[in-house]
């Protein structure tokens, strides 16, 4: 029971940025394709043993198919202990950029994901919300404020609170230095947890982008996350590697 406890929260997890620690940006561009690679390792829970240790991984494909929506689908995984890898669902996002940021200074989109369960210790789960941005002059703050509930199968009771927050600041051409914060509330509007039994976590993050051809641009993306509560792994390092075209 206590193993498909922790499957639904990893899955769940992928389901949602804020706990597989990436944005979602509310700027779409039309016939714009990018690649995604995310992987996630977090370590040292204080409220378990290192059984609780587990790598998240995510591969992604998006697609702009208006000037004003993009699609993006993929599959999801983990390695909970020492067992190897194994896939645990397959996921479709939907971004809808409702205010242009490069126009405004303020940017607002509408997130959806669904994600369906592939082996029987996982859940399915829907992930919705806004998506708010404020940029001016190579600063940007981005807001993921989002609902997640997890069904059929293996599902928890009630929607969760599940948000991220990243603040990013260009120091020069290609490279950009990050803040960045993300959580996750079980049942919101039942019997929601104390502070202690929530997950936070903050930490810095930097990354670098370099043009390989014409229209073709490669991303890498580092970080490490540091638990506020005993809930939350005490660290959790995160890579990103990307490619649009």
């Amino acid at each position: 029971m206590r193993r498909l406890g922790l499957a639904a929260a990893v899955l769940a997890a992928i389901a949602s940025p804020a706990i597989a620690q990436d944005i979602t940006d509310p700027e779409v561009e039309k016939g714009q394709q990018k690649l995604e690679a995310i992987h996630v390792g977090q370590a040292g829970f204080q409220t378990g043993s290192s059984g609780n240790t587990r790598n998240l991984l995510s591969l992604g494909y998006s697609y702009g198919v208006t000037d004003y929506w993009q699609l993006k689908g993929g599959i999801a995984g983990d390695r909970l202990d020492d067992r190897r890898w194994e896939v645990t669902a397959l996921f479709v996002e939907s971004v809808f950029e409702i205010v242009d940021v490069k126009k405004t200074g303020f940017g607002l989109g509408w997130f959806t994901a669904l994600a369906g369960a592939v082996n029987d210790d996982a859940t399915n789960a829907v992930t919705f919300g806004p998506i708010l941005k404020f940029a001016r002059q190579g600063v940007s703050l981005t807001l993921n404020p989002f609902l997640d509930k997890t069904f059929g199968q293996n599902h928890e009771q009630g929607i969760a609170f599940a948000y991220g927050w990243q603040a990013n600041m260009e120091i020069k051409k290609g490279v950009v230095l990050s803040l960045a914060g993300f959580g996750r509330i079980d049942d919101i509007g039942g019997h929601a947890p104390a502070f202690e039994a929530q997950e936070h976590k903050i930490g810095p993050l930097i990354g670098f982008e370099t043009e390989v051809a014409e229209n073709r641009t490669l991303g890498l993306e580092l970080g490490v996350f540091f638990g506020l509560t005993d809930a939350t792994a005490d660290t959790a390092l995160k890579g990103k590697l990307s490619y649009t075209y």
